[in-house]
């Protein structure tokens, strides 16, 4: 008795795999910015409560930016100005924030769970209630001054001296 799995040609279960994940793309809900958010913040440097999912903002100057409650979610913010900018409640699990500055930014309950922030200052930075869960902080990390009360730490990974 021939099983199921022996019955299946490779042609076919690669067509099937094809098939599925094609199916899958169009069921997940957009995983980009919303064109219109992204509009919005480059026309006027805020956007609160905006999904920037998965944009790329890579060095962009959002000094002092009104970004309250916005999704940042996967975003790429390399070596990005967010001096004096607002974040509170935002989202930024698994953002890429190496070399990202947010000096003075207030953090309060922001999520930054599996985020990359690597040689990240955060120099008197408000990160009251912060999640850093998974965070990687490594490489010359500057929190200077930061005010980190009830900040939820759990499973974040400090380099050693010897990590590089």
């Amino acid at each position: 008795m021939a099983s199921f799995c022996t019955n299946i040609t490779k042609t076919n279960w690669l067509t099937g795999c094809c098939i599925l994940g094609i199916l899958v793309n169009f069921a997940t809900p957009g995983l980009a910015a919303k064109p219109e958010d992204l509009q919005q913040l480059n026309r006027t440097g805020n956007c609160p409560n905006c999904d920037l999912s998965y944009a790329n903002l890579n060095g962009r100057n959002f000094k002092g930016a009104d970004l309250q409650g916005a999704n940042l979610n996967a975003a790429t913010l390399r070596g990005a100005n967010l001096t004096g900018a607002n974040l509170t409640g935002a989202t930024l699990t698994n953002a890429d924030l190496r070399g990202a500055r947010f000096s003075r930014a207030n953090l309060t309950n922001a999520s930054l769970a599996w985020a990359r922030v690597e040689r990240v200052r955060f120099d008197q930075a408000n990160l009251t209630g912060a999640m850093l869960g998974g965070s990687k902080l490594a490489g010359a990390l500057d929190l200077t001054g930061a005010t980190l009360p009830n900040t939820k730490p759990a499973f974040f990974v400090l380099p050693t001296r010897s990590s590089r």
